[in-house]
């Protein structure tokens, strides 16, 4: 099933359920980096049968200390 643009804005604001069902038992199954400025967390849901791509992109760095 295709995502759509309010399941999107709902994930972004709670990212800690299924965008597709709503369900809290969603667990991720892949990361890897796709650059020098961007990872991709592949997640899927234990309830539903989705399974989806969350996209990270370097913003700032901070100091370790």
């Amino acid at each position: 099933m295709k995502i759509t643009k309010e399941q999107q804005e709902k994930y972004l604001i709670n990212p800690d359920k299924c965008p597709f069902c709503g369900h809290i038992n969603i667990m991720a199954i892949e990361f890897d980096f796709a650059g020098s400025n961007e990872a991709h967390r592949t997640i899927e849901c234990q309830n539903c049968p989705e399974v989806w791509r969350e996209v990270f992109e370097l913003s700032y760095i901070e100091n370790n200390n």
